[in-house]
């Protein structure tokens, strides 16, 4: 302090002495009760090395936000808002404003992926930030019944509940100022179970944030002994639409009634609707419901279907082997068998996966095989070309070496006819690929047709294409260069 002037000694000390008052005071408050004018105090902040007043008070208000007693944070307030109301929702629009320019929407569109594609959600909240965990889990139980809400009423509880956890689990922490040893320890334990952490929480300096694999940061600055959750309920608004709207509803679909067909008037109640199920990995992974039909219409479709047997998965202990399947069938006997059906045998489904494959391997061998063959003939169709029309060019090209061209430009001069004429083909090209957009003839189940897609795709086929006529080329120019004048003045 050797530096400061008078003025900035006395608001110096002021700050020192009552640095849970200051960091919520105005300039000139901050002015008065140093005995400093306005200006005065904010030289002092730039002194420092902030760009202003405001941003010395933000540093302030981190530095101390642990810090302060519920006690001390009253005091703040009252020194803070002389007009509660319009004070503190103008703070709370302040803090929407801030989450929005900062928000990370690649990080929050991760934080979906992983909630979609774990086993099982959990979900902790303690102290002030358990009742923001209570309405996150409320939501998401009607999505899905693979969420769990860990109650915080006991430590030795808390992890009770957390025994079935482990790899592909997904564990949201939901921690704010001040933050709880509780959820720390919480946090740890689920870490250590090889689940994966999700944070909400206020910024990078928090405990849950640096224990994390993925979070979503929402400002909870201090009003009074009150913390603001306005900010962190719009960020989980905005997570449970962005989720209801991957499980393709709104609400859960349980309980409700559908049909297969809107010409169709038989409906079916929902009773489950699961996360997404890849069937192989021919498949993408897609959400399924479950539904038991009733006894009509179970004859129904099987004297539609016309069918002979009934396929059914049974779940057997780890360990069980065939042998003792067919030895625990024998053992039944009659008691399996009920009128006209009964059990006629039991495969593994291990051993059914080649055959439940085949035809998709079978496709995808096809598909191969004619890529590969319409690779070939536009490989030798391209270099064919080039070739032949860059040989019927020898001549010139030896004119021109003769007469004090370079092999590198007579190279770029060839390469750029070449490129010019693959580029003539692009409208062409763009208009094909609209029509089989148009008509649907491209796969779009599994992969969506995005800009990604577009640019990959396309760029590497012209790319592929640009290097082929390079090639085709290259090899017929290598000779035309290395004629003699006279023998090319023959070919002109």
């Amino acid at each position: 302090m050797s530096g400061f002037s008078k003025g900035q000694k006395r608001i110096a000390a002021y700050i020192l002495e009552n640095y849970d008052k200051a960091a919520f005071m105005t300039a000139s408050r901050l002015g008065i009760l140093a005995g400093v004018s306005e200006s005065t105090v904010v030289r002092f902040a730039s002194e420092l090395g902030y760009d202003g007043y405001p941003s010395m008070q933000r540093a302030l208000q981190d530095m101390i936000r642990s810090r302060l007693t519920s006690t001390q944070r009253i005091q703040a307030a009252g020194d803070m808002f002389q007009d509660v109301l319009p004070a503190v929702i103008q703070s709370d629009i302040d803090k929407l404003r801030q989450m929005l320019s900062h928000s990370n929407r690649s990080e929050f569109d991760r934080v979906v992926d992983k909630i979609m594609s774990c086993r099982h959600v959990y979900i902790l909240g303690v102290r002030s930030s358990s009742f923001v965990a209570g309405y996150l889990h409320f939501y998401m139980h009607l999505l899905s019944e693979n969420v769990t809400l860990i109650q915080s009423n006991a430590a030795g509880e808390m992890f009770e509940q957390m025994l079935r956890m482990g790899p592909g689990d997904v564990l949201i922490a939901i921690s704010f100022p001040r933050y709880s040893k509780v959820t720390i320890n919480t946090v740890k334990f689920a870490r250590d179970r090889g689940a994966e952490i999700i944070a909400i929480t206020d910024n990078e300096l928090s405990p849950v944030y640096q224990l994390s694999q993925a979070a979503l940061l929402a400002p909870c600055e201090m009003i009074s002994f009150v913390d603001s959750m306005v900010a962190p309920l719009s960020l989980i608004n905005a997570l449970l639409v962005a989720l209801s709207n991957r499980y393709g509803a709104d609400v859960s679909a349980r309980g409700k009634a559908v049909k297969y067909h809107p010409d169709n008037t038989d409906e079916m109640a929902i009773l489950a609707v699961s996360g997404p199920v890849r069937e192989s990995e021919y498949k993408k992974s897609i959400p399924f419901f479950y539904y038991i039909p009733s006894q009509p219409e179970m004859i129904r479709q099987i004297e539609e279907a016309q069918a002979v047997g009934i396929d059914c998965l049974v779940r057997m202990k780890s360990g069980f082997r065939p042998e003792d399947m067919e030895r625990f069938l024998q053992g039944m006997g009659e008691r399996l068998t009920v009128n006209n059906v009964y059990v006629s045998s039991v495969v593994p489904l291990g051993e059914m996966r080649t055959e439940i494959l085949k035809k998709s391997e079978d496709t995808m061998k096809k598909k191969s095989a004619l890529v590969s063959f319409m690779l070939i003939n536009v490989f030798f169709g391209i270099i064919g070309t080039f070739w032949l029309r860059t040989q019927a060019r020898q001549g010139e090209i030896g004119l021109r070496m003769a007469l004090g061209s370079n092999r590198s430009r007579i190279g770029s001069l060839m390469n750029c006819e070449g490129l010019m004429l693959l580029v003539l083909t692009v409208p062409l090209v763009l208009v094909f690929i609209l029509n089989m957009l148009y008509f649907d003839m491209l796969d779009t189940i599994r992969l969506p047709y995005t800009w990604w897609r577009f640019a990959v795709t396309f760029g590497g086929a012209y790319l592929l294409m640009a290097g082929m006529i390079s090639l085709g080329i290259w090899f017929p120019m290598y000779k035309a260069v290395r004629m003699k004048p006279a023998e090319a003045l023959h070919y002109e």
